[in-house]
């Protein structure tokens, strides 16, 4: 869905900067687009709204694709991640933990 995404209205790219960000870090955005963009009237290719658009670089190329998720639901994916991440680092410390212990 993002390759067909280039213009956006301030308010969905300010949404989905805001999604992106809670699925990728769990918080709030801390900067939620550039301070200078460049607007101009057309249709917004994310709601369809003749509105100012700009580049989605604006936003810092947000996932459109999580729109309709919870807040909830993105948040305790981000939990999940962050949980099976810090299990595998943990399996895998001590692969290497054993293998290099039989080197020494």
């Amino acid at each position: 869905m993002n390759n067909q995404i280039n213009n956006v209205c301030d308010k969905c790219g300010l949404e989905a900067n805001r999604k992106t960000c809670l699925l990728k870090y769990g918080n709030e955005p801390m900067m939620k687009k550039f301070h200078t963009s460049t607007y101009h009237k057309g249709k917004c290719n994310c709601c369809g709204e003749e509105t100012s658009i700009t580049e989605t670089r604006d936003f810092f190329y947000p996932r459109f694709d999580l729109f309709n998720i919870p807040d909830e639901a993105l948040l305790q994916l981000r939990s999940d991640i962050d949980r099976m991440a810090y299990r595998e680092t943990k399996i895998r410390l001590e692969k290497l933990k054993n293998k290099y212990a039989k080197i020494s």
